[in-house]
């Protein structure tokens, strides 16, 4: 099966029409996650190998084109989560104080990521190590870059992102419309 995720993920012709549902399946079936939309270049991965790796991909999420995202410290995402074009989400990082100069010998640290229900996170933003959630329904703008937890149903922008409001919603609609579209 790994073999199938490798070759889809590395070509843009799997995303013509009826190709595109193959690759979406083979996404399915490898992270167990039931009507995933992935778009073209998207790399899920492990960027250093470490025993806290691990991810969960919840039901409906879409993860557009060019986005990364590395679970070397842990990704959990929950349903309904849209993850724009170009998103960058780092769970690893390279300590820059007590150690040497070489920055091969340092450590690294990891840190995990959850994710929550019915969030946005928009285009080319950079999710950080060491942000631990982003909340249910928040909304994190285009471009921003996210170095600390996000709230729930807040709306995030710029760099370094910070709150800029929060969202006003009838959280009792039913969502299971929005699931026929995958």
């Amino acid at each position: 099966m790994k073999i199938f995720y490798v070759i889809f993920r590395s070509s843009a012709f799997f995303g013509f029409p009826i190709l595109l549902k193959l690759r979406n399946k083979v996404y399915e079936m490898f992270f167990f996650a039931p009507k995933i939309y992935v778009g073209n270049f998207v790399l899920i991965t492990t960027a250093h190998q470490s025993s806290s790796k691990s991810i969960y991909i919840g039901k409906s999420v879409h993860i557009g084109s060019n986005a990364y995202v590395d679970y070397s410290g842990g990704v959990q995402i929950g349903d309904n989560v849209s993850i724009s074009d170009g998103v960058r989400i780092y769970t690893h990082d390279h300590p820059v104080h007590g150690g040497s100069v070489d920055w091969y010998a340092n450590p690294i640290s990891f840190s995990a990521i959850t994710i929550l229900d019915y969030a946005w996170i928009g285009s080319n933003s950079i999710i950080l190590p060491r942000v631990n959630k982003i909340g249910r329904g928040a909304i994190i703008g285009a471009g921003a870059v996210v170095s600390k937890d996000v709230p729930d149903f807040s709306i995030v922008v710029g760099n370094p992102a910070r709150i800029i409001g929060m969202r006003k919603l009838d959280i009792s609609v039913d969502s299971s419309a929005r699931e026929e579209i995958f």
